[in-house]
This record gives C-alpha cells, sequence and structure tokens, in this order.
C-alpha cells in the first residue's frame, strides 16, 4: 500500500542520512520525521472511502435494501471524487496525507539539536544545504550505496543548476 512504501522511504533515506555529515559538522546528521496531515480534505476523503466501502468482504449479511444504500453511498462518493479535478489530485497523492520535516541530531546520543518544520525560515544557504543533504541521502539509497555489503563503485550523477547559486565550499559539500 502507498503510506507502507512511504513509511519504507523514509525508513530507507534515514538510514542513508546518517552516513552524511550535516553541515559541515561531523557531530550531527539528519533525519526526516512524518506526521499524519490534518487537512479537511483528506480527512473528508478518507471518512468517505472508509462509509463507501465498509465491510467490503463480509458477504455472510446481505440485505438488499443496505446493498441499495451502499451502492448509492459509492456513487456519490465517486462524483464527489470526481467533481473538483484539482481536489481529487490532491486527496489521491498519499504524500499529500502527511507532514514532512527534518531534524538534525546528535551522533553521540541522537538528541535533536534543530527541527526543521518546513525551509520557509531559513535562509537561502540553509536551505540549499538542507536540500542537498537530503538528495545526497536519496541518490546514496537509489544507487545502493548503503548497503554494506555493496559494490562501493562509482556513480557520476549530474544536476543540472542544483548548485549554480551556491558558494564553491557549499557545492563541494
Amino acid at each position: 500500500n502507498g503510506e507502507q512504501e512511504i513509511k519504507n522511504a523514509i525508513y530507507n533515506l534515514n538510514t542513508s542520512l546518517k552516513k552524511i555529515v550535516y553541515e559541515q559538522n561531523p557531530d550531527t546528521y539528519l533525519q526526516l520525521e512524518f506526521s499524519k496531515n490534518n487537512d479537511v480534505r483528506i480527512n473528508e476523503f478518507k471518512t468517505r472511502l472508509k462509509n463507501a466501502i465498509p465491510n467490503a468482504f463480509d458477504l455472510s449479511t446481505f440485505d438488499i435494501k443496505k446493498e441499495e444504500e451502499l451502492f448509492i453511498t459509492i456513487k456519490t462518493f465517486l462524483e464527489t471524487v470526481k467533481a473538483n479535478d484539482a481536489n481529487r489530485k490532491y486527496v489521491l497523492d498519499i504524500r499529500n496525507w502527511y507532514n514532512f520535516a527534518a531534524s538534525e541530531n546528535y551522533k553521540k546520543d541522537g538528541s535533536q539539536k534543530q527541527f526543521y518544520p518546513d525551509s520557509g525560515s531559513l535562509s537561502g544557504g540553509e536551505k540549499a544545504k538542507l536540500t542537498y543533504t537530503i538528495l545526497a541521502s536519496a541518490i546514496a539509497y537509489q544507487f545502493g550505496l548503503t548497503q554494506e555489503d555493496s559494490n562501493r563503485s562509482f556513480r557520476f550523477a549530474i544536476i543540472d543548476e542544483a548548485f549554480s547559486k551556491s558558494d564553491a565550499a557549499n557545492s563541494d559539500y
């Protein structure tokens, strides 16, 4: 299921992030966190979905009147979802069901040094460092560089214009 895939991806990225020094500080590393998004549209969608398919596989209690009511509930649910294209895309994208954040933690004990619920309050350079560190983790994960028994061969990746506004030290980092 999509929710489990997101949880697994966060776990795998966090494994990679633990191995990457953050902000040129060998004492800290980043970890990604997620929590349920309490957006009204998403909660309403989940509730309507749950109501549209209650006991879908319970065939022991067949009642024609209840089946007709359920049919109308499902039809109404589908019509509601179809009615607004932007809303449909939003609620069907499981990534929107979560809020994501990052925390900078100390390697010695895992305690939190800094929490980043978003990048809105960060300077351009701080945003870049946060972004590049997470990007490096994703690349390391995609290439299998985080596995202890992996073949640690060189991989070359080109990220067009990603570092164009970064200073030389940050680009090298």
